[in-house]
């Protein structure tokens, strides 16, 4: 094995020992460099919506499963293969309610928001209406409580 994958093995692992103490000595090392990483970790996610769906919005697989009314297994074969061609649109919708949410709410309280019940949702959260299928319902709900022109004259 050589230097260079050495490094690397050394690195991924030290990432996954403790990810705060490595994020810290990257940041020291050249923010540059973590700034590069960082868009390249995005990118990495909005490549795969699904995967950034649960991390984002903190849901399991089963949950996820559930919202598109199949299994767990079924679901664990969308993220291995890809998402069935009849399915594509419902995560397309999904994936630009996640982007919207990401380009108004820090990531680390996106879990919340999407949890918390609104009245302009009769009570329900936007997990409710993903749980429910209702994709688009979804999208537009979130596009709506950012749309700045309803409240401005």
């Amino acid at each position: 094995m050589g230097k260079a994958s050495s490094t690397v093995e050394q690195a991924v692992e030290a990432a996954r020992e403790q990810p705060a103490a490595f994020v810290a000595a990257l940041l020291a090392d050249s923010l540059e460099r973590a700034a590069v990483i960082a868009e390249g970790l995005e990118e990495g996610m909005r490549s795969q919506p699904l995967r950034r769906l649960e991390r984002l919005w903190k849901l399991s697989r089963t949950e996820v499963a559930n919202a598109f009314g199949v299994t767990r297994q079924a679901y664990a074969k969308w993220l291995k293969n890809g998402v069935p061609a009849d399915r594509v649109g419902d995560v397309g919708l999904l994936d630009e309610t996640t982007s919207e949410l990401l380009a108004h709410i820090k990531t680390e309280k996106i879990a919340d928001v999407v949890r918390r019940p609104a009245k302009n949702l009769d009570g329900k959260s936007l997990v409710d209406l993903l749980e429910s299928g209702e994709f688009g319902e979804l999208r537009d709900a979130v596009s709506r409580a950012f749309d700045l022109r309803r409240v401005q004259p």
